[in-house]
């Protein structure tokens, strides 16, 4: 079941049933609000007639980052060989490139090959939170479609109805802020709530409560710098976008593009580290050090 967006999903059945669906979108909005599984329901519903979660489709491919958090040059040929073959059962062959923002620019500058001349039978769908890391040349190709999180009553009841009226429940509804997918993670039981709580820590604290909360942290058994770390990128992606949405609703206003720049800043730093610690043994805590190292702190 998809909670949300109902408005896009009747606009995109609207275009489907009429064959006037565009060959290429892009859905954006922050993290874990629901972007990829609308994607992957329109993928269904070309080929089954219904608008819910895909079981197993032979016109659909999803490909996600790679084991280093990329998306490479040998992804989008995978994409290119998928979308020219001819559809079996569907109207279209559909593609979803999830955390496209983690393309790297040559994969990008190949992504546009593909995109000038698309098979009549292809529908490509990048699922990005991070827009202004797509090249303009790729970003103004596609069509735009905007992923907002869930209203809070219809989250809450949503969240009652599948998990139970329970206070683990209710704070995790506070917590997830209209994002199912997060919503999902913290229930979880694997660890994540306290991820999240530590990375909130972290935004907040002055340079030396940093140093002795990380300390403390990795002291610990079991310490988890990549999780931390997934933590750390899903927290400024959310700034960062809503930021980017503010500096757009207020484009003569100084404070919104100093959070846009600054959050744009943690994100892109962050994700140098997490795509160095797939290639490199590197010591967590002089790492996270030197990350905050001349970052004041955040409120988030």
């Amino acid at each position: 079941m998809i909670i949300g967006h109902k408005t896009a999903i009747r606009d995109l059945k609207k275009l489907a049933d009429g064959e006037n669906l565009s060959h290429s979108y892009i859905f954006w909005g922050p993290a874990m609000v629901g972007k990829r599984a609308v994607a992957e329901a329109l993928a269904n519903y070309l080929e089954t007639g219904s608008f819910d979660k895909p079981q197993l489709l032979q016109d659909f491919l999803r490909i996600a980052p790679d084991e280093k958090n990329s998306i490479g040059i040998d992804q989008v040929r995978q994409i290119k060989n998928f979308l020219w073959q001819k559809p079996a059962l569907s109207s279209r062959r559909t593609l979803v490139l999830d955390d496209a923002e983690r393309m790297t620019a040559e994969a990008q500058n190949a992504l546009l090959k593909i995109t000038e001349e698309p098979p009549a039978s292809s529908l490509l769908v990048l699922v990005a939170s991070d827009v202004d890391a797509l090249i303009p040349t790729v970003f103004s190709r596609f069509q735009k479609l905007y992923f907002s999180p869930v209203p809070k009553r219809e989250f809450l009841a949503w969240a009652t109805k599948e998990f139970g009226d329970t206070k683990k429940v209710a704070d995790a509804v506070s917590v997830s802020a209209g994002r199912p997918g997060l919503l999902h993670m913290f229930l979880s039981g694997e660890g994540f709530a306290e991820s999240i709580e530590a990375a909130q820590k972290l935004f907040r604290l002055s340079m030396d409560k940093r140093r002795e909360l990380l300390k403390r942290m990795m002291e610990r058994d079991g310490f988890d710098f990549e999780k931390l770390l997934d933590a750390l990128i899903l927290i400024s992606s959310w700034e960062f976008t809503e930021a980017s949405i503010n500096k757009k609703n207020n484009s003569n206003a100084q404070t919104p593009a100093i959070r846009h720049l600054q959050f744009a800043g943690w994100w892109h730093a962050l994700m140098r580290l997490r795509y160095e610690s797939a290639y490199f043994n590197l010591n967590p805590r002089l790492q996270l050090e030197s990350l905050f190292q001349g970052r004041g702190s955040m409120r988030t």
